[in-house]
């Protein structure tokens, strides 16, 4: 339901806004605190995908107001200005919490948050803590809230992931892969890199522990004599068919649009070949284009292969490949980021050079 504001409450909103210390510094910043305000439902993705925020904060904090009062709700329940509006009654002073407080009374906006307001003399630890201000609840550095069924779609995600044992000769490696379609596994080219390598080539799944910390019964699949294979070493990514894959796994949803610096990922693999593991924390983007997405998210060698997902879709947004020090423009610095490709540039390429498998995916 849209939300029809007066001219006057749009304009001192919109004022609020511009003046909070998230909107004055930068646009990724205000892609920070319009992405912690909203949450990450399908509907929010939606909804941020159309805020302009790169232009200077009065203008940005106008059509921010604007287009979350036509928008609707961002989930059940739950109007889109209502809920950013809770996150800004959290970045005011009492007297502006009260102005806005108003408006949830006008409006058809849900309800406003309850902020609790706590004396700095309750601060634990060294004496050199504040001891006038006032606190509330806040996102200290990374925010780690996210809506419990994350949790759950990760689970789900986990169970295409797999221990990928690679036997050539006298020598034997391992990697990570991932479910596609019923009867593929993608991983990277540097794991597996021609269809004489992907015959000797298992794929182990459920190589973990249940919540008991006891291992799971595992099961294996291999390739089919024969059967599709596609490999890229420039985008370090290969497509294996194989057999023996119970049909109760479900492949990974494939997403095609580019990430964003910012946005939160995550890898599930098989690190240093071990028992499969998820990084959850510390895990943003801090590059992407076309091809790259580089990220904070930890790997180790054996991690190769996973995929990197956005579980909001939930979405495979691409392939981690390797770490790398990049450089830092206008900088003479360097940094160590991990890297992958994007799904993107892979479903590309495989619709000009292997249509006859991205047609299963």
């Amino acid at each position: 339901m849209a939300i029809n504001l007066e001219t006057q409450d749009l304009r001192r909103l919109a004022q609020i806004v511009s003046k909070l210390a998230w909107f004055e510094n930068s646009a990724r910043e205000r892609r920070q605190f319009v992405e912690m305000a909203l949450g990450s439902t399908p509907r929010a993705e939606t909804l941020r995908g159309q805020l302009g925020l790169d232009t200077p904060p009065a203008i940005a904090s106008v059509e921010v107001i604007t287009k979350l009062a036509r928008f609707g709700q961002v989930e059940y329940g739950k109007e889109a200005l209502g809920v950013f509006l809770n996150a800004v009654i959290g970045e005011v002073g009492v007297e502006i919490q009260g102005e806005i407080r108003s408006l949830f009374d006008k409006y058809p906006l849900d309800a406003a948050v309850s902020i609790k307001a706590m004396d700095g003399s309750a601060w634990q630890g060294e004496a050199d803590g504040p001891s006038s201000l006032k606190f509330r609840e806040l996102i200290l550095d990374e925010n780690t809230l996210y809506p419990i069924h994350i949790l759950q779609r990760a689970i789900e995600a986990s169970h295409s992931v797999n221990r990928v044992v690679v036997s050539n000769g006298n020598h034997q490696w391992t990697g990570t892969g991932f479910l596609v379609a019923p009867d593929l596994i993608m991983t990277n080219h540097h794991v597996i890199r021609t269809a004489e390598q992907a015959r000797g080539s298992t794929f182990v799944f459920n190589f973990e522990l249940d919540t008991d910390c006891a291992p799971k019964p595992v099961t294996v699949a291999s390739s089919v004599e024969g059967g599709l294979f596609y490999a890229n070493e420039t985008l370090d990514f290969a497509v294996v068919q194989v057999a023996s894959v119970e049909s109760a796994r479900s492949p990974l949803k494939l997403g095609g649009n580019p990430s964003r610096r910012g946005d939160a990922v995550t890898i599930i693999g098989h690190p240093n070949g071990h028992l499969k593991q998820i990084s959850l924390r510390n895990n943003a983007v801090e590059f992407a284009d076309a091809t790259v997405i580089q990220y904070t998210a930890s790997t180790e060698p054996g991690s190769s292969g996973s995929p990197i997902l956005d579980l909001n879709g939930p979405t495979v947004v691409g392939i981690h490949h390797s770490s790398q020090f990049v450089d830092i423009p206008g900088s003479p610095s360097r940094v160590l980021r991990n890297a992958g490709t994007a799904m993107g540039a892979i479903l590309a390429d495989l619709k000009d050079k292997a249509p006859s498998i991205l047609a299963k995916l």
